[in-house]
């Protein structure tokens, strides 16, 4: 399901019809305001994408479900948003068979661990409880990947639709180097351990790299005058 969907993301990056990441969490007045810059509508929703942790185990089983039976879905899981055609064949049957396998992975999980108080604490220690945990933090990291960069319609340039941020060593190694995001989307079969090289090649040709940290990153979607009031904009 993810390969399908970020396959998506990869070749529709800002495309409002047909970016995953855009249509399966923007509604189309949204998508289609031409202020537009994919940041939350506002800094209550911002500041929900950190807690909503529910809404994000929601999805994770509805698109387990629908996998399983063989319907593919956008990342809500509850249906297609993009306009680009469904993938079929092989694809699908793949799709089912790996998600029908993990749900008979989960279920002996549970059924071996959940006979005892002692096997639910444990799988609530080292399996639930880890993803309660890193959803906050992670959201910190990506929840700005394309903000207020150029949509598709605008240019297809990878370098101009997806931003780049430097950081530190520790997070660096964190993510794997995909802080080097708009090197990761305009070449996504270099491996991660080239990607810093990569980015001393293109940061130059990079439009959306102003932003050195995702602390700095977050603060634009905030304050005011960012990213979010900029989105909000009356447009005369």
């Amino acid at each position: 399901h993810e390969r399908i969907n970020h396959k998506q993301h990869h070749i529709h990056t800002l495309c409002i019809d047909n970016d995953s990441e855009l249509t399966s969490f923007y509604t189309r007045e949204e998508l289609e305001h031409p202020n537009f810059r994919s940041a939350p509508s506002s800094r209550s929703q911002y500041l929900k994408a950190f807690i909503n942790v529910f809404s994000y185990f929601e999805h994770r089983i509805c698109r387990l479900l629908s996998s399983c039976l063989g319907i593919v879905t956008d990342y809500t899981g509850l249906g297609w948003s993009m306009k680009s055609p469904k993938p079929t064949g092989h694809v699908v049957r793949e799709l089912q068979l790996f998600s029908i396998l993990q749900l008979a992975v989960y279920c002996i999980v549970f059924a071996t661990f959940g006979k005892t108080v002692q096997g639910w604490q444990d799988m609530f220690y080292w399996w639930l409880f880890p993803n309660l945990l890193g959803y906050a933090p992670i959201n910190y990291f990506r929840n700005a990947e394309h903000a207020d960069c150029d949509l598709r319609h605008v240019t297809p340039n990878q370098l101009h639709n997806t931003r780049t941020v430097e950081s530190n060593f520790i997070i660096r190694h964190l993510l794997w180097n995909t802080n080097y995001h708009a090197e990761h989307h305009a070449y996504p079969m270099v491996p991660f351990f080239n990607l810093p090289r990569l980015h001393e090649l293109l940061d130059e040709h990079i439009k959306h790299n102003e932003c050195k940290t995702f602390t700095g990153q977050n603060w634009n979607i905030v304050k005011k005058g960012g990213w979010i009031d900029k989105q909000n904009e009356r447009v005369m």
